[in-house]
């Protein structure tokens, strides 16, 4: 299984998570999960979402309903059809992007809402902390700034008696620090 299927798998397992629950409250009813993105299809990292609810036998149409809203580029209309999904009642929402969390964090504080790929969930203000998160909003990031520290780190090790690292270990250190809101330290993040 690929590195990037093996993550939708288990992003579909967390937003399967509160509607098995849901389910189990509903005996009759089949869950539905609302799927909102700024872009248009085909996605591939829907695709892959998709495939992963099939893995884990769950198959649009049969027993589970998929509520697709597409902004097709245009972030002006991602309010719209976030409060469209949250009309529909459905279960969970799967998004990516900022714009898109924001958007359902608007219109809803209830529903579950899964995200994947947000560069700074923390930084933007979308969650709380990583391991935190807070709310209803939980998901996977692409984070890479909280990992400046321990590359900086892993550098000292590797090139002990090298000159050029703690120039650019500055740089990028100030570079992270001054994107940064709260907290200024990687160890809070994780707390």
């Amino acid at each position: 299984m690929k590195k990037g299927t093996s993550t939708l798998l288990i992003l579909a397992t967390l937003i399967l998570a509160p509607v098995y629950l849901a389910q189990a409250q509903k005996a009759a009813a089949t869950p539905r999960i609302g799927v909102l993105y700024l872009g248009a299809p085909p996605n591939a990292n829907l695709d892959a979402f998709i495939q992963g609810l099939r893995e884990l036998r769950y198959v649009e149409g049969k027993n589970i309903l998929i509520e697709y809203r597409f902004a097709e580029g245009k972030a002006e209309r991602l309010p719209e059809l976030a409060r469209e999904l949250v009309l529909l009642k459905v279960d969970a929402i799967f998004t990516a992007g900022t714009p898109a969390i924001f958007a359902l964090r608007e219109a809803t504080k209830t529903i579950p809402i899964v995200f994947f790929s947000t560069s700074d969930p923390i930084g933007t203000g979308v969650v709380a902390s990583l391991a935190h998160p807070g709310g209803n909003i939980t998901g996977i990031t692409t984070q890479a700034s909280d990992l400046w520290p321990k590359r900086l780190e892993l550098l000292k090790e590797i090139f002990p008696s090298s000159r050029g690292w703690p120039w650019f270990g500055i740089r990028a250190m100030l570079a992270w620090r001054s994107k940064r809101k709260q907290p200024k330290t990687w160890q809070d993040r994780w707390a």
